[in-house]
Formats: C-alpha cells, sequence, structure tokens
C-alpha cells in the first residue's frame, strides 16, 4: 500500500510515471480543497493525525486512502529524515 512512497526522491515531486508524489499539510490540503487533480493515499505521521485532523477528515470524506505510520516506519519507507509528516500521492490526468 505505501509502495508508491518507497525511497522518494526530489524528481519523485515531477513524477513516477502517472503518479506524483507531494509533500507537507498545505500541499495535500490544496489538492483536496480544490479536487481538480486525483489523490491516490496519502502517508501520515502517527504524531501528524490529531494536529491534521480536519485534513484527514476532508481526505476520509474524499475516500482517499489514509495511511498512518510511526515516524521511525515512514522514515524507513521514504528513505530519509522525514520531518513534515505527511506525502500525497497523485495521478496525472
Amino acid at each position: 500500500r505505501v509502495e508508491i512512497y518507497r525511497d522518494v526522491k526530489d524528481r519523485d515531486v515531477l513524477g513516477r510515471g502517472e503518479y506524483f508524489i507531494l509533500e507537507g499539510e498545505n500541499s495535500v490540503g490544496n489538492l483536496v480543497r480544490h479536487g481538480r487533480i486525483p489523490l491516490v493515499s496519502v502517508c501520515i505521521s502517527v504524531r501528524r493525525v490529531k494536529p491534521m485532523a480536519r485534513l484527514v477528515a476532508a481526505l476520509h470524506r474524499a475516500s482517499v486512502p489514509v495511511y498512518a505510520l510511526e515516524q521511525e516506519a515512514l522514515e524507513a519507507v521514504v528513505g530519509f529524515n522525514f520531518h513534515r509528516g505527511v506525502l500525497g500521492c497523485g495521478r496525472r490526468l
């Protein structure tokens, strides 16, 4: 489920085939609010779920899968010390 987030690099912001990765609450929130680009899923640090409760609720209403991982597990998946707490995977139109 979180394979798309594995070993994220700067180039992944530009895309992984038909997908792209975005980082941070504002970036993910903008996609949810504007709804123009489909979100495939969101990967969030467990410690950020409560502070981002509004975003998590909006993702749930939009039927976007949210994967909450402990910080160490999230960093193991993405491959670096990740501080922003949330990654999103969008599908190019």
